[in-house]
């Protein structure tokens, strides 16, 4: 099984202060050797908020964070893949009714994993499968 993982994961894995931090790792470690995956919406959103002179603990600037991200990249032998799915097309998202507006993002990345047939991997536990379609449902793993 290949792992998707949020923009929320990733700042937990870098930033030692994270409430979530230790769990993280401890996924990580219990999924090593899985592919775990990072697309454009992923890097963006990692670099625009760990990089961000706003995040405590965070590296100060977005070209900072991209060096964190090359480098979580060989650290979690992560893999990049393209997204390229549309919300404009409601044959792959359906309907957006009921979505926290903080969890688009989210939504998009479930929605990308399960059409590659691969898991989205949150810590955001606002995810409720009842949304979504039960084989994208299916595609979400949320670290508790």
């Amino acid at each position: 099984m290949a792992y998707l993982l949020d923009v929320d994961v990733l700042i937990a894995r870098c930033d030692t202060a994270h409430e979530s931090h230790e769990r993280v790792r401890e996924w990580l470690r219990a999924h090593a050797g899985r592919p775990l995956i990072l697309c454009p919406t992923t890097e963006i959103g990692f670099v625009g908020v760990f990089g961000s002179v706003e995040y405590p603990g965070g590296p100060g600037s977005p070209q900072a964070a991209a060096g964190v991200l090359r480098l979580m990249y060989k650290r979690l032998n992560a893999v990049f893949a393209h997204d390229d799915l549309s919300l404009r097309n409601e044959g792959q998202f359906g309907t957006l009714a009921g979505v926290d507006a903080r969890d688009v993002r989210a939504v998009y990345l479930l929605t990308l994993a399960a059409s590659r047939g691969i898991q989205f991997v949150t810590l955001n536990a606002r995810m409720d499968p009842r949304l979504f379609r039960k084989e994208t449902a299916r595609a979400l793993t949320v670290i508790r």
